[in-house]
């Protein structure tokens, strides 16, 4: 909700229609903010398996993710070459350019490891969006 309404995305023109996810549940008070971000390209559920798992819990690997794709969406943010990450992040990996971005921008305190499949906390996305804050991005 925090990102949606960050990038200034008037969500009441997003709250019908089918977004095409299985566990998504209609008139849910989350749907308008899946759907403006769906249609934002910042989220896409879950490759594949249409699902978006809204009630779960979302990782880091997938807060970096939303906001690194909000700032694109809000500020034309480009993600810039990075050969160097975490320890534990891969060039392989679906989410290396934001893992290398967050380490850019010192996003994470974990020292050298990211942890990208550990669910984040409140405390630890607050710290990412006021690190991106001081940084000038947000």
């Amino acid at each position: 909700a925090l990102l949606s309404t960050g990038v200034n995305v008037n969500l009441k023109d997003y709250s019908s229609a089918a977004l095409g996810f299985t566990d998504v549940a209609e008139g849910a008070w989350y749907v308008p903010f899946i759907k403006g971000a769906k249609l934002l390209g910042i989220f896409s559920g879950d490759g594949g398996k249409n699902t978006a798992r809204p009630t779960e819990n979302v990782s880091r690997a997938e807060v970096l993710k939303f906001v690194f794709e909000s700032l694109k969406v809000s500020k034309n943010y480009q993600l810039g070459f990075c050969s160097s990450s975490f320890t534990d992040v891969f060039p392989t990996n679906w989410y290396f350019q934001y893992a290398c971005a967050a380490k850019t921008y010192s996003l994470f305190t974990s020292g050298t490891v990211l942890s990208p499949n550990t669910p984040a906390t409140r405390s630890e996305v607050a710290s990412v969006l006021y690190k991106l804050h001081t940084a000038g991005l947000l």
